[in-house]
């Protein structure tokens, strides 16, 4: 009786030493294996970005493809670190992954969905559809591209709003900013105006103002008076610009145009107003 509770006593000495020792062994592994992933994000976060770093920062495109690689070694890097995770536990992940029970599981609980963004993210990518920094609009959302990512795409509102877009749901894009805008100047005048010192006018203010604005693609044209319909009558100055700079050039020009003809003694309605496409 005496020699059973001895060696039962030396079993369960024995047995506990062996379980802490194994429980010791699992909490190193996984703490330098948590180490090592650590050195290696921290190395590829900032090795990524030296990697696109160029004197245009304002790259839209360059942006674009920052973001999906810096996304993609994200994922990358957790897929790699749950792996290497469970297989210290002494998860078989390996014969889990091949499986096709397992395989169904997944695509039950989304991976459908996620591996659907990731290609249609592609795609977009591919085709150039959009870039960091394009204004476009998607479905009922309008906005810039602040971000586009492996499964989200995000688009910030006019007000603010940071709006995230999965990559399956984006069927039709319309990009704003890969064309020359369309500026359209209406300065409404009265019947009795005298066009042609309107026209010199216009055209002398065109010729000191285009040179000092590049940006102008095409034009300033003058397309001369046109009837707006219910009496209301509009000298007409159209001009393509780059897409951004459409703001200022309208303030600029038609601030200038407004003080020349008020100089001139012409004038005007108070109805003036710009138009842009």
């Amino acid at each position: 009786m005496h020699l059973s509770l001895i060696t039962m006593q030396w079993f369960s000495k024995s047995s506990w030493q062996h379980i802490s020792a194994h429980l010791f062994k699992i909490c190193f592994q996984l703490v330098i294996l948590t180490l090592i992933f650590a050195i290696i994000k921290r190395i590829g976060d900032n090795f990524i970005p030296h990697l696109f770093e160029r004197k245009d920062n304002a790259n839209g495109r360059l942006q674009t493809i920052k973001t999906l690689v810096h996304n993609a070694f994200a994922y990358v890097m957790i897929f790699f670190y749950l792996y290497g995770f469970l297989s210290i536990l002494g998860v078989p992940v390996g014969t889990l992954i091949a499986g096709a029970g397992i395989f169904s599981l997944a695509i039950g609980f989304g991976a459908q969905g996620f591996v659907k963004d990731i290609i249609n993210g592609f795609f977009i990518l591919m085709e150039e559809q959009f870039d960091v920094g394009d204004s476009v609009t998607i479905g009922n959302i309008s906005g810039t591209i602040s971000a586009m990512g492996l499964r989200t795409t995000q688009v910030r509102s006019a007000d603010g709003t940071l709006n995230f877009i999965p990559n399956r749901s984006i069927a039709i894009v319309s990009n704003h900013s890969r064309n020359d805008m369309r500026v359209l100047i209406n300065l409404h005048l009265f019947p009795d105006t005298n066009l042609e010192t309107v026209t010199k006018l216009i055209q002398n203010v065109n010729m000191t103002l285009k040179p000092q604005h590049p940006e102008i693609k095409s034009g300033p044209d003058i397309l001369g008076l046109k009837d707006l319909g219910n009496g209301e009558l509009a000298f007409q100055i159209l001009m393509y610009v780059k897409n951004g700079t459409q703001g200022d050039i309208q303030s600029t020009f038609l601030q200038a145009y407004l003080a020349k003809l008020t100089a001139a003694g012409i004038t005007l309605p108070t109805t003036t107003n710009i138009n842009e496409k």
